[in-house]
């Protein structure tokens, strides 16, 4: 990824302080590193652009949560981004996400987050092991 092309997001409960603002708590790009010198840094979290597209045009972030197609088979998973290495984890079984986002090519779409969507989370909970066998 060249320079010009690194991007983040900000997550804040208090990200822009307007109540009436339709961020959801979400600042991005330029305005994600004002935001991070005028709010809570220990409520914030810093997400990377992971440089993927979903076929919809959406930015892929840590975080996001993916729903993934395989032949008939769909997975739920979360975005990481740890110790230097991009993955998809599918609730108990992590896999690295370029490899993934390959496999399935056009078939992965950006479905919701970790803040906005927590019921999200529980359906990956439970589809983990379901998933990892599979697998």
């Amino acid at each position: 990824m060249k320079p010009s092309e690194f991007d983040i997001r900000v997550w804040s409960e208090s990200a822009c302080g307007n109540g009436d603002c339709k961020c959801n708590g979400f600042t991005y790009g330029k305005q994600a590193l004002a935001t991070l010198q005028t709010i809570d840094n220990d409520n914030a979290e810093i997400e990377l652009w992971s440089g993927y597209i979903d076929p919809n045009g959406k930015h892929v972030y840590a975080n996001d949560i993916l729903l993934v197609k395989e032949k008939d088979e769909e997975y739920l998973g979360i975005i990481r981004y740890e110790n230097n290495t991009w993955g998809f984890d599918f609730g108990n079984y992590t896999d690295e996400l370029g490899f993934v986002v390959h496999f399935c090519g056009e078939h992965f779409e950006v479905i919701g987050n970790i803040h906005e969507n927590p019921e999200l989370l529980e359906s990956i909970k439970e589809a983990g092991v379901a998933n990892e066998k599979r697998l």
